[in-house]
């Protein structure tokens, strides 16, 4: 039986923000979508922008992101205002 992976679903009005807040934090840092996946998370860019793009992302991907970025996850699907990973 093959193993599930655990998905976040963004819902669709929250996408758009997901997409600015990570776009936002990324050029803080000097990257963009396609050297962060590439160099940084070592993932294929297009199954990344697939799956942002789609709002399904697997959960151990989104712990990538903002551990690398030092968000909170909470922050990155809008959740949280803040980007204070601390508190995630």
């Amino acid at each position: 039986m093959p193993k599930l992976k655990s998905m976040i679903q963004i819902p669709p009005y929250k996408i758009g923000e997901f997409k600015d807040r990570l776009d936002a934090v990324l050029k803080k840092e000097g990257l963009n979508r396609k050297s962060f996946s590439n160099q940084v998370l070592r993932v294929d860019y297009c199954n990344l922008n697939k799956q942002i793009n789609s709002g399904r992302i697997p959960m151990h991907t989104l712990d990538r992101i903002s551990l690398h970025l030092n968000v909170s996850v909470n922050y990155l699907i809008g959740l949280e205002a803040k980007p204070d990973a601390s508190d995630s």
